[in-house]
C-alpha cells in the first residue's frame, strides 16, 4: 500500500508539472501569438508608408522631370536672344560705321562747296574789279 501511495504521488506530482508546464507553454504561446500579431501590423503600416514614399517619390522625379524640360527651354530660348543680340548689335554697329562714313562725306562736300563759294566768290570779286 505504501508504494501505491508513493506511486500515486509520483503520478500527482507529474500530472501537477505538466499542467504548470501546459500553462506556461500556453502563455508563452500566446505571448508570441501577441508579439507576432504586433510584428505584423508594424509591417503592414511599415508597407504602406514605403507606398507612400514611392508615390511621393515618383510624383517628384516627374516634378523634377518638368523642371528639367522647362530649364532646358529657358536655356535655349537664352541662347536664341543671345544670338538675336548678337545680330542686332551688328547691324547697329554696320549702321554707326555708315552713319559715321556719311557724316565724314558731308563734313567733306561742305568743305568742298566751301571753298568752290570763296572761289565762285573770288572771281566774281575779281571780275567786278576788271569791270
Amino acid at each position: 500500500k505504501e508504494h501505491e501511495l508513493a506511486l500515486q504521488t509520483l503520478q500527482d506530482q507529474i500530472q501537477t508539472s505538466k499542467t504548470q508546464e501546459m500553462n506556461l507553454m500556453r502563455e508563452q504561446v500566446a505571448a508570441l501569438g501577441d508579439e507576432l500579431q504586433q510584428r505584423q501590423n508594424e509591417k503592414e503600416a511599415l508597407a504602406a508608408q514605403q507606398d507612400d514614399l514611392n508615390t511621393q517619390l515618383q510624383e517628384s522625379l516627374r516634378g523634377n522631370t518638368r523642371l528639367m524640360e522647362q530649364v532646358q527651354e529657358l536655356v535655349q530660348e537664352k541662347e536664341r536672344l543671345l544670338q538675336e543680340l548678337d545680330e542686332v548689335r551688328k547691324t547697329a554697329e554696320k549702321r554707326k560705321a555708315m552713319l559715321d562714313e556719311m557724316a565724314i562725306e558731308t563734313q567733306q562736300e561742305k568743305g568742298r562747296h566751301k571753298e568752290e563759294l570763296g572761289n565762285l566768290r573770288l572771281q566774281h570779286e575779281k571780275e567786278m574789279l576788271a569791270v
